[in-house]
């Protein structure tokens, strides 16, 4: 029997079936919540998570770059004012 990927908006979930194609259609039916994912569909899903996983990894090295940045600003700060003293 043939496997047909299958999206569920409600839950955001991509899932294998396998069934033959007429319990496809039946449960597509029945359930109005999921699609029939295309190959380029799932390639398309697949792209976006990996562009989503690639902006959060950049995100966290700005984050740790802004943040040591800050850290050498204030100690420079610190420094400064207590030499000023």
């Amino acid at each position: 029997m043939p496997t047909y990927t299958i999206k569920d908006s409600d839950k955001d979930e991509i899932f294998d079936t396998i069934c033959t194609y007429d319990e496809l259609q039946e449960f597509l039916e029945n359930n109005p919540n999921v699609k029939r994912l295309l190959l380029h569909q799932i390639l398309y899903e697949v792209e976006a998570l990996s562009l989503m996983v690639d902006l959060m990894k950049l995100w966290q090295r700005l984050q740790t770059h802004t943040l040591t940045h800050l850290l050498q600003k204030d100690m420079v700060i610190r420094v400064l004012t207590k030499t000023l003293r």
